[in-house]
């Protein structure tokens, strides 16, 4: 299913890091969260960005020295950790029984998800930043989170450090949930699709709730720039000269979690992610306006191409299986626009 939708551009967006987080809740003057915008600045994003960075590129190293610039993983809403499940961090929204899990991709955190209102509304006078949990939460009542992890470590590790915080987050709420939808971006579906293997393997008790997986520019066989730098690496590894090994040497210290990217299968539960009672959406971007342009076809969005976005060699496993999946491409729209798009966001509203 192939159909044109309106690409908006939008301004880079703010991050926080985690090791200044005490700091950015008291430039809010607050003890806690409560949905509003903690003080913004420029050291704190660029800390942010680079140590989402560093636990990207080695993150699976600083986790095993138990470092102390390691990630860790949890529900986080604008760059603080969810500690209490039950806080209405989002207006009116503790009581729902509907919940929307957000992951963010490689090399980031959960707040690559925000964007400013004026990206869907040019005409609007609100200055909060905002995302698409938030945006769903005001149309259809789910209620957001956003789940942190070591985008270093293994995509087989972090799914099922994901499964175990879900099936925890599931436990400690006070409502009794009814529907849990997921949406991971690039790497995060990877994760996601870990998640639920693991999750179908060990019986997990929230497995019956989730009801919809969005798969937003996630490479499921694998992303073309890790492809290219496996083969270079093996190149430059054979080569008689000691510039060329060292170079070699160099590319084999990025992180597992980047080497996964590669394959995008990785999970020790081959084929146990493609759950029958979940609906599927598979939603990817292209660089050029025209989905035929040979940008789209060779480039896709730029990170992933459409025959990696949209998993055609599984259809027949599909229509074997009974499995509910629909492809959505949106020409015109490149890998970070994915998460920030007004055609986006309103394809996962109309699709609940």
């Amino acid at each position: 299913m192939k159909e044109n939708t309106l690409n908006i551009e939008d301004d880079a967006v703010a991050d926080v890091t985690q090791r200044t987080q005490e700091n950015d809740v008291d430039a809010g003057g607050s003890d806690g969260y409560t949905g509003k915008d903690v003080g913004f600045h420029l050291i704190p994003k660029l800390a942010s960005m680079a140590h989402a960075a560093l636990n990207g590129a080695v993150g699976d190293t600083l986790h095993n020295r138990e470092h102390v610039l390691t990630v860790n993983e949890g529900f986080y809403f604008r760059g603080n950790p969810v500690n209490n499940l039950n806080a209405e961090y989002v207006s009116g929204s503790a009581s729902s029984r509907k919940l929307m899990i957000f992951l963010h991709g490689a090399c980031c955190n959960e707040r690559i998800w925000e964007f400013s209102p004026k990206s869907i509304d040019p005409e609007t006078s609100d200055t909060e930043l905002t995302d698409y949990g938030i945006q769903i939460h005001d149309s259809s009542g789910y209620r957001p989170f956003y789940f942190r992890y070591n985008s270093g470590l293994s995509i087989a590790l972090n799914g099922e450090k994901f499964a175990e915080h879900l099936e925890r987050l599931v436990d400690e709420l006070m409502v009794d949930v009814e529907e849990i939808v997921l949406v991971g971006y690039s790497m995060g579906g990877l994760v996601m699709k870990s998640a639920l293997a693991w999750a179908s393997e060990h019986d997990a008790s929230f497995l019956p709730l989730i009801k919809k997986a969005f798969y937003l520019g996630s490479p499921h066989y694998g992303a073309p720039l890790e492809k290219i730098a496996k083969v270079a690496n093996a190149v430059l590894e054979r080569l008689p000269f000691l510039v060329t090994r060292l170079v070699s040497q160099i590319m084999g210290f990025r992180s597992q979690g980047i080497k996964d990217l590669g394959f995008g299968d990785v999970t020790p539960y081959t084929g146990g992610y493609w759950i029958e009672h979940i609906e599927h959406h598979f939603v990817g971007g292209t660089l050029h306006s025209n989905e035929s342009h040979p940008l789209s076809f060779f480039l896709g969005d730029l990170l992933v191409r459409q025959s990696s976005v949209f998993p055609m060699k599984d259809q027949g496993h599909f229509i074997e299986r009974g499995i509910d999946y629909r492809y959505r491409l949106f020409p015109g729209v490149n890998h970070v626009q994915l998460q920030r798009n007004l055609g986006v966001l309103r394809y996962i509203e109309q699709n609940l």
